[in-house]
């Protein structure tokens, strides 16, 4: 009896160390596959959502502009959750940290725009807004340089990047400053209608 019971315990350590050998093979290339097919996905999305801005700013459209801004804050949310589903290799870690962090940082820089969008309509005071604007614009170009570093030492190209900075911001009717477009770098001082 104990010798059957030996050789079940045998067969069911051998089976599973097989298992788990076989969970481990490919994940770095499916991870990687996984990462891509997202990241592809959110800057194809970027660059549609940065012409229809583009667009409405054009045209004045504050409203129209806050709307879109809170599409992309959604649309960020829900690619970040697909993102948190995936199962790095320790290879990839640090690429998927920064990418969580990155977006994270853009949903940050969007929520201050549409402050900043929705004070300038309301005739608001908005140079605390503008401030920070400009600071989460930094930490976002800040993370977004880190991330590319990352994503381009362990070999990921992808197809689709943003070819000009979003805007996300239109000029108000009141003569408000607005949000600059996610990407561009602050500068030393707080835009004013006259610049």
């Amino acid at each position: 009896m104990m010798r059957v019971g030996v050789a079940v315990c045998c067969v069911v350590v051998i089976v599973a160390s097989l298992l788990l050998a076989g969970c481990g093979k490919d994940t770095g290339e499916e991870y990687r596959t996984e990462w891509k097919t997202i990241m592809d996905g959110f800057f194809k999305k970027l660059n549609v959502d940065d012409e229809k801005a583009q667009k409405l700013s054009e045209e004045g459209d504050v409203g129209g502009v806050i709307q879109l801004v809170n599409e992309r804050i959604n649309g960020i949310d829900d690619t970040l959750t697909l993102m948190m589903e995936l199962k790095p290799t320790r290879e990839y870690q640090r690429l998927q940290i920064l990418t969580e962090y990155f977006m994270i940082m853009l949903i940050d820089q969007l929520e201050a725009q549409n402050d900043l969008n929705k004070a300038g309509v309301s005739g608001e005071p908005t140079e605390d807004l503008v401030t920070k604007v400009q600071n989460t614009q930094g930490r976002v170009a800040f993370v977004g340089q880190e991330l590319s570093v990352e994503q381009l030492s362990v070999g990921i190209v992808l197809e689709d990047t943003p070819t000009e900075a979003p805007e996300d911001s239109a000029e108000p009717g009141n003569g408000q400053p607005t949000a600059p477009a996610p990407g561009d770098q602050p500068d030393s001082g707080v835009t004013t209608p006259e610049e």
